[in-house]
């Protein structure tokens, strides 16, 4: 038996890419191995109270708070001490877990290295943790999983990990809802009143968002079609060009983000630079068929055949791509079949049974 520790205090009420990430793959690991004891460990805060009741009766499942925050400096120095109380044999977190003086071995999951790669799209701060940190926490990590092999290749090409052999693909999953959609018309309650392209996703720089809508807009221009552009998870302050067609979603709950994807004529991500991509992952579920950015991690999640890949700086084969799916239905039947068979190896059970077969 084990004792195994898992990073929660990235969790907060309002979901997060990480914090959806761990509780996620924390459900179904626990309900696959019943012989070890997890130790879920959270800032004091209300998601803590939350889970140790959801928990209470849940034998191999200890859930526990400390002090020591993440992307805080003195938690470098206090962290090792708070876990030494609960004798853990792994302690699992990601990269801004505070690990600096880990005596605990420990395991990180590496989502991307965009920072390192291409680190115009990151703060000044995160540059300087890049160059200070990331190399000495991967350095001394036990394993780094990733969730692609794409990322797995970057890590080895741009920090230069000479033992290959610790870093793990272990995929993700994709947290479809479990009840429907039993509100009002969805499509009525956000003024949706046209057929829409959909984009899911943060503005961040590396998104590309401006070039998504200069395409949009001069695809109304050269075509126009009756349709509407929504933009879900931007923040309106980010988007420089208003439109009466562009409709932008800043919160929605997961329910009706899936309520709403499965109504879009296509999906669109113009991205620079991602380490997985969980909005592709979704449109395929939701059979919505995909344009994304010719770069290889995209082409490995959703395959060669799942998607329209285009130049995601080439406004016009953006535009002619967009046009080529709304005209086409075969097209889009074809797409949504290829990228739902390649979509098969991505979900929460198997990425748990590989990552059980990583610890024991």
């Amino acid at each position: 038996m084990k004792y195994i520790g898992i990073d929660f205090r990235e969790i907060e009420e309002k979901e997060t890419g990480i914090g959806n990430y761990t509780k996620s793959i924390a459900s179904e690991l626990v309900k696959q191995d019943k012989s070890n004891i997890y130790y879920f460990i959270f800032n004091r805060n209300p998601i803590y109270y939350k889970y140790k009741t959801i928990y209470s009766k849940n034998k191999n499942i200890k859930v526990v708070a400390i002090k020591s925050k993440t992307k805080n400096i003195f938690s470098e120095f206090t962290l090792q001490k708070e876990l030494d109380k609960f004798k853990l044999d792994i302690f699992w977190t990601h990269i801004w877990g505070s690990i600096y003086f880990m005596k605990t071995p420990y395991i990180i999951t590496l989502h991307d290295i965009i920072g390192v790669r291409n680190p115009h799209f990151v703060s000044f701060k995160y540059r300087i943790y890049n160059a200070l940190h990331l190399k000495w926490t991967l350095k001394g990590a036990n394993k780094i999983f990733v969730p692609t092999q794409a990322v797995k290749d970057d890590i080895i090409k741009y920090l230069k990990i000479k033992n290959t052999k610790k870093i793990k693909f272990t995929g993700e999953g994709v947290s479809i809802p479990t009840t429907y959609y039993e509100g009002e018309d969805i499509l009525g309650k956000y003024n949706i009143s046209k057929e829409f392209f959909i984009y899911i996703g943060n503005s961040r720089p590396h998104k590309n968002i401006d070039t998504l809508v200069k395409s949009f807009l001069e695809y109304k221009k050269k075509y126009k079609t009756p349709v509407n552009l929504v933009l879900l998870g931007v923040n309106k302050e980010d988007i420089k060009s208003a439109n009466k067609n562009i409709i932008i979603l800043e919160n929605v709950n997961n329910t009706e983000k899936f309520e709403i994807l499965k109504k879009a004529l296509l999906f669109i991500t113009l991205t620079f630079d991602e380490g997985f991509s969980l909005p592709c992952i979704e449109a395929a579920y939701s059979k919505v068929p995909i344009i994304c950015s010719d770069i290889p991690v995209l082409r490995e999640v959703v395959g060669d055949d799942g998607a329209i890949f285009v130049n995601n700086v080439n406004i016009e084969e953006i535009v002619d791509s967009m046009d080529m799916i709304y005209k086409n239905e075969n097209l889009r039947k074809a797409l949504i079949e290829e990228a739902l068979l390649n979509i098969q190896k991505y979900s929460w059970k198997k990425t748990a049974k590989r990552v059980l077969k990583y610890i024991k």
